[in-house]
């Protein structure tokens, strides 16, 4: 079974990817800030983390260049954000697998998800 970890300081985002994915068999771990998504990286055999950019106590791409600093496997990420300020070319240059606008596209999210999955 795949496990995926889920990053947003809104709440409601996070329930709303959570119930998406519920439906594709996979354990997921959620939390709403950089600091505690590192540690759930670091603990578990995590296969991929969605995470927004922005949050209180850092952002997404500092995530995603913490989790790509560590020796072990890396998951895969998906990097979102509702703001323009991060473009999609920083966010691939630094390891990211996929960048999504919100609002979100579930459409898009789904499919991705599958894919890496399948993986």
């Amino acid at each position: 079974m795949k496990q995926v970890l889920i990053v947003d300081d809104s709440k409601d985002i996070i329930d709303v990817i959570k119930e998406e994915l519920m439906e594709k068999n996979v354990k997921i771990f959620t939390t709403s800030n950089g600091k505690d998504a590192f540690e759930i990286v670091k603990k578990n055999e995590i296969d991929f983390v969605i995470s927004d950019i922005r949050m209180p106590d850092g952002d997404g791409v500092e995530l995603l260049k913490n989790i790509n600093s560590l020796k072990e496997k890396k998951p895969k990420i998906i990097l979102m954000t509702g703001f323009a300020e991060i473009s999609k070319d920083e966010a691939l240059k630094n390891g990211c697998y996929a960048f999504l606008k919100k609002p979100l596209d579930w459409k898009e999210l789904s499919n991705l998800a599958d894919k890496l999955i399948s993986e």
